[in-house]
């Protein structure tokens, strides 16, 4: 028995187990009948995660319809401009992924069905947490047609969106851009906060639908704005049937009274940060003595929060400090500690005791608090409507009271990120109720209060005329022209001089570009590995170790200079450093850029982008996030972040893991482990017993207890563990010894696990799997996929047939006897018998990474040379009669980008001993000199035809077809 079609009700009360409110139900009926809004003015605590629900039902709901025809978006992506500290939608999401995983009833069984239709496979629906790109494992999608959610800040979803991914592969970025610029649904929380961005996308689809012929113009990128924020522009969400709803009344009619507290006597900017914090810890304090246990503090700048938290642990109170700027393994291990008592849906009553929660605006979006009082220096009234949506969030007491602060001098000068909008809101404010005055740590108490509750609030911005002056303040993005997107998808190479995004994200004068920064205790490696600018850091960056900072506040650490009093928003702006700070010299510092890293020597080197290599010993982090200053070295967090485990054996890492220095025993055991010719079965017999030991003795020391107790529990069998061994001798003294102070001398134990292909895209990389891989199964395979991908995402025929021809001919140019030689792991003599048959060359060598390089050498395959520069050649010498149906000049510019290149151009090779290489496939001959195959001079006239004719997303779209289908068949093993 088929079940009928469930109701948006029925769907949603299966998943959660309550029924959804009114305006959520009617909102699933308006997109089905009509398609989304442009805005969707709901206030907080009323449920706006679940318009995910809504995006996701709607999917399910047109699954069975032709893909060329479907309007429901693939990919639903909740934008939010600020960092994801607690990502609520994204556990939300999650929730959602693991009960349609489940399907215990037939409603959500009714849903999974729907949309593995949708996607092709056994996976309903995946979930990602949009971060900076390290490696070519972390690609956020590995299928064009999979149903996916993903949430992101403004800066991760707009870079990715304009060609410029922050911290991301050159390579990786079309991918990126052409899933976010086509098929999908982009919901922008509290969007009044994120007007550039808005704008720019607006700009962004105005652009596009001037192409001729776009992929999937029925699923172009559309954006719906939502926000708590009472808008004239936009229709009210509720209605009568939500006022009158039990559950959304309580929560809208709940009572939070206000105290507008003034803080005298501060006669200085530097004095005022100290100030503020003292007058939040001490109202926090006073808060606690009514009925309120837990209580949050808010503070506008990073400083502020660090000094109030301080002063409220020095009076014994129990405490927590939230800032955005933070390592995700940092994050996780403190939220483990305030998140059980600060969480929607606790149970007060089995609270224990007081608790203060102190953050930034971190908290002000994404986050589902609920605590019993908030203290909070003065903000734009859209903050303040933020930070009292996270008292009584389900109007569970239904009275609160709580404290607005105000230091004079900090509104004095109108300083960033609010300028006079808190003046403003504080003038607004005042003039409803009484001032209190807080005298060192005496209060005198108003009479009269204001009510921050969701309804008052509404009401009294309905009757101001004044409601723009008390906004946070925004500017405007420039003017998306064509010139400007002209250059953003000239990604291979990226154009000098570039076209910032920064103004396109968050308005111009506003907002900085990001640098990705890490640290590493073994970082300080001897003089003759940094020999020149190219080294290697192993193991490759983990995202969890990496916070994200500001460009200029990174150059001001790197000076020697003390952060400044900066918000935690991305849109602030932070001062450069003085000129003559930024010449001092550098200790051991690297970047990554792209596939290369390279030592820096002075601030000024570090570029928008960078993944940035710092040694701990260098500070700037602490265990609340990135403090701008040394004050103590930083933990190596490596280790840490799960996936395929590993350990490090080396006295700085055990130290930083453990927090103490290794005993005598443990001490032998690492010496025995890291002598040199010890047998394999020896060597991991040392390691499970050197992390057995360590696990025995693992207490608070460590920083991570419970992070690394689960680490060394994974080594503790031998069979389970494999031992990469150094490549030289030396013992474990107090420090490296001998040939160990190289890098490739350090002692590795990792999870044994499966050999997995290998997915980088990298050339060389690319051609690396467990098992040798024919030419003809790869390209047929790769074919096939294409073209599954083009018929579940909805492609035209002739766009179908071109994506299907492009991932047959892809590898066309490894037919090349030097190349095949690398692939066959020796010198060219050893294959030159071999025929030009597709099946018996090689598109794949199942040897290690580091014996294929060695072959390379061997064969004297050109460094830097581009395989698939070949295939273009052999493509455009085809007969056209190969082409029919299709593009023929897209099927080749697929083929030259297939690797992210020639976005417009390859490399400058020069071949000194040119080949001709010659392969039979399908019938057809393909021949091609490597003479003049790179550069490829009549690609940038194509790249750039094409991208007018289908769109520049579009044309990214298509590319991202048939590499996701390159990627998941090289995955396979095919």
């Amino acid at each position: 028995m088929t079940l009928a079609t469930p109701s948006f009700a029925e769907f949603f009360g299966a998943l959660h187990g309550y029924a959804p409110f009114p305006w959520q139900r009617r909102l699933a009926e308006r997109v089905i009948e009509q398609g989304w809004p442009s805005t969707i003015d709901a206030p907080t605590g009323l449920g706006k995660t679940s318009v995910l629900d809504v995006a996701l039902y709607v999917l399910a709901y047109q699954a069975d319809l032709d893909p060329r025809v479907r309007t429901a978006h693939t990919r639903i992506a909740l934008v939010v401009d600020r960092r994801l500290i607690v990502d609520s939608a994204f556990q939300h999401a999650n929730d959602i992924c693991r009960r349609l995983s489940a399907a215990e009833s037939d409603v959500l069984r009714w849903a999974r069905d729907r949309l593995r239709m949708v996607s092709g496979t056994d996976e309903a629906l995946a979930v990602r947490q949009m971060r900076g790109g390290l490696t070519w494992d972390s690609l956020w999608a590995t299928s064009p047609s999979q149903p996916l959610i993903l949430t992101a800040t403004v800066d991760q979803f707009g870079s990715r969106l304009l060609f410029r991914g922050y911290s991301t592969s050159d390579w990786i970025k079309p991918i990126d851009a052409g899933l976010l610029g086509s098929d999908c649904l982009v919901l922008v929380d509290e969007a009044h906060l994120s007007g550039a961005l808005l704008e720019t996308t607006a700009g962004v689809r105005a652009i596009e639908g001037l192409a001729v012929e776009l992929p999937v113009d029925h699923r172009r990128l559309t954006v719906v704005s939502m926000t708590a924020t009472p808008n004239s522009d936009s229709e009210p969400v509720l209605s009568d049937e939500d006022l009158a709803d039990p559950v959304a009344s309580a929560r809208l009619s709940a009572v939070k009274e206000a105290m507008l507290i003034d803080v005298p006597g501060a006669t200085t900017r530097s004095r005022a940060v100290a100030d503020v914090g003292t007058a939040l810890s001490c109202l926090a304090q006073h808060a606690l003595t009514g009925t309120a246990q837990v209580v949050l503090v808010t503070a506008n700048t990073v400083s502020a929060a660090r000094a109030a938290f301080q002063d409220v642990r020095r009076a014994g109170i129990p405490a927590e400090l939230v800032i955005g700027r933070c390592r995700p393994v940092d994050r996780d291990a403190r939220m483990a500690r305030w998140w059980p008592l600060t969480r929607t849906g606790r149970d007060r009553r089995a609270q224990r005791g007081p608790f203060v929660l102190v953050a930034t605006q971190t908290v002000e979006v994404g986050v589902d608090l609920d605590v019993d009082a908030l203290v909070t220096e003065v903000a734009p009234i859209d903050a303040l409507i933020q930070r009292f949506g996270r008292v009584d969030r389900r109007g569970e007491l239904g009275r609160t009271m709580s404290f607005i602060v105000r230091v004079p001098n900090r509104l004095r000068d109108d300083p960033p990120p609010y300028y006079s909008a808190s003046a403003a809101t504080w003038d607004w404010l005042s003039a409803e109720a009484d001032v209190g005055i807080l005298s060192g740590r005496t209060l005198a108490v108003p009479a009269r209060r204001v009510d921050m509750g969701v309804v008052e609030v509404r009401n009294a911005l309905s009757r101001s005329d004044q409601v723009r002056r008390l906004l946070a303040p925004t500017t405007r993005p420039p003017v998306v022209l064509p010139t400007a997107v002209s250059t953003w998808r000239r990604t291979s190479p990226i154009p000098v001089p570039d076209e910032s995004i920064i103004g396109y994200l968050h308005g111009v004068g506003r907002g900085q570009p990001v640098v990705s920064v890490l640290w590493r205790c073994d970082l300080d490696l001897p003089q003759e590995v940094l020999v020149g600018d190219e080294v290697g850091v192993e193991p490759d960056p983990m995202p969890h170790e990496i916070v994200e900072v500001p460009l200029e506040m990174v150059r001001r650490w790197l000076a020697g200079e003390e952060e400044s009093d900066s918000s935690d928003l991305d849109s602030d702006v932070v001062e450069p450093p003085s000129k003559g700070r930024l010449a001092g010299s550098l200790p051991s510092v690297v970047v990554r850029r792209g596939e290369s890293w390279r030592r820096i020597r002075h601030p000024r080197q570090v570029r928008p982008g960078d993944i940035l290599v710092v040694p701990s010993e260098f500070g700037g982090h602490d265990e609340f996030g990135f403090i701008g200053s040394y004050r103590r070295p930083v933990a190596d967090v490596a280790e840490l972040g799960g996936g395929s485990p590993f350990l490090r054996v080396s006295r700085p890492v055990l130290r930083c893991l453990l927090g103490r220095d290794l005993a005598a025993d443990e001490a032998e055991l690492v010496g025995d482990l890291r002598r040199a010719g010890m047998p394999p079965r020896e060597a991991r017999a040392s390691a499970a017993s050197l992390c057995m030991l360590m696990a025995e003795r693992l207490d608070d020391a460590s920083p991570y207890p419970d992070e690394v107790a689960a680490l060394l529990g994974r080594f503790c069998v031998a069979g389970n563990i494999r031992v990469d061994l150094p490549l030289h001798g030396g013992e474990f003294d107090d420090g490296y010894a001998g040939g160990d102070q190289s890098a490739n001398g350090v002692c590795v134990i990792r999870a044994r696990t499966a050999a997995a292909a290998n997915v980088s895209d990298d050339s060389d990389q690319s051609s690396t799997t467990a098992v040798h891989v024919s030419l003809e199964s790869h390209l047929r395979s790769v074919g096939e996929k294409a073209a599954e991908f083009g018929k579940r995402c909805g492609l035209a025929p002739s766009f179908a047939r071109a994506v299907e021809l492009a991932g047959r001919l892809h590898d066309l140019g490894k037919a090349e006897i030097r190349f095949q030689a690398l692939l066959a792991g020796g010198p060219v003599w050893m294959i030159e018998a071999m025929s030009g048959d597709s099946a018996s060359l090689l598109a794949k060598s199942g040897r290690p990474l580091g014996r294929l390089r060695l072959a390379g050498q061997l064969a004297q395959w050109p460094r830097n040379m581009r395989h698939e520069a070949l295939s273009l050649r052999m493509v455009a010498g085809a007969p056209d009669r190969l082409f029919a149906g299709c593009d023929r000049h897209l099927v080749e510019h697929l083929v030259a980008a297939h690797h992210g290149r020639a976005r417009p151009l390859y490399q400058v090779i020069e071949d000194d001993e040119p080949t001709t290489a010659r392969v039979d496939f399908d019938g057809c001959s393909f021949i091609a000199s490597t003479s003049g195959a790179s550069p490829g001079w009549d690609q940038p006239a194509r790249f750039e035809q094409l991208s007018v004719r289908y769109g520049s997303w579009g044309l990214a779209y298509l590319e991202a077809i048939v590499r996701l289908a390159d990627i998941s068949t090289s995955k396979a093993g095919r």
